[in-house]
């Protein structure tokens, strides 16, 4: 996917940045194999907390991702010890979409997925030849499977130039080999987990969330306020990027702060410099 500078995968640690879990970890810039690897043994350092733990993460990268202020490198789907799950309806990357229930299926999915980690746990399946695919990964029972490219459908390569229609065919048929090298279980599994509903869900909003600030920006500035928390400390491995952790009671508030018509990124000033914002949720 998209490389971005100011990466910080919160998704990995946000099992770890709530009132459960309090890291002084930050992994920056790690793809997503290692991301989970790291997951895995910082959760098994903490298991003597006694607190609900995650049993399955699930997380999807797409180019949707990393569009706008809000920062969706978060998990579409995790489940708890404790039975209780918090996903994002349709894997939209919605704040509306964000949903938690306590929900009896939630066993049945994650024994699911925890007999596939165990089939084919540490799997990377490349479904596309592209050098920029969509990236699922599967973390349970401390095992992950990562898919790269979209599980659900075939990349399609298109041209309009009838010269090389011969040469698009031959192409297409070999995404379409590289696509069905994926299990039909995994896929029957995905598919399912990403229809995943409960009636009796309620919104989800996140305890906390983490706003970050690079340099720069255009437009006129508005001025980060005065009565707001000022502890940014500098993101790990960074002099330039500053991030805090604010409730997530804020998000609406950080949104007009930080958007134009809850789209386009405004530039704030701090401490006198122009910088625009990130929000990423944490996860418990």
């Amino acid at each position: 996917m998209k490389t971005r500078l100011h990466t910080f995968p919160f998704w990995s640690l946000a099992l770890l940045c709530s009132s459960r879990f309090k890291p002084s970890v930050l992994l920056r810039g790690v793809h997503l194999p290692l991301k989970l690897g790291a997951v895995y043994f910082l959760l098994s350092v903490m298991l003597s907390a006694g607190q609900p733990k995650p049993v399955l993460i699930i997380k999807n990268d797409s180019d949707q991702s990393y569009r706008g202020v809000l920062d969706w490198d978060c998990p579409v789907f995790s489940a708890y010890s404790d039975g209780v799950v918090i996903w994002r309806k349709g894997w939209a990357c919605s704040v509306s979409a964000f949903s938690i229930s306590h929900n009896n299926k939630a066993e049945l999915i994650v024994n699911q997925f925890t007999e596939l980690a165990g089939a084919y746990g540490g799997k990377v399946f490349a479904l596309t030849s592209s050098s920029d695919p969509e990236e699922t990964a599967i973390w349970c029972g401390g095992k992950s499977i990562v898919i790269k490219g979209d599980w659900r459908k075939p990349h399609v390569l298109k041209s309009d130039n009838p010269e090389i229609a011969a040469e698009y065919v031959q192409l297409n048929e070999n995404e379409r080999k590289l696509w069905s090298a994926l299990p039909a279980k995994i896929r029957d599994a995905l598919t399912e987990v990403a229809a995943f509903d409960d009636v009796d869900a309620k919104r989800w909003q996140p305890e906390k969330v983490v706003v970050t600030l690079e340099p720069g920006g255009l437009g006129d500035p508005v001025a980060w306020p005065s009565s707001w928390p000022q502890n940014f400390v500098f993101v790990p491995g960074s002099q330039i990027m500053k991030r805090v952790e604010l409730p997530g009671s804020m998000l609406d508030q950080l949104l007009d702060l930080l958007t134009i018509n809850g789209r386009q990124p405004r530039t704030v000033l701090l401490a006198g410099e122009r910088r625009y914002g990130r929000i990423s949720f944490l996860f418990p």
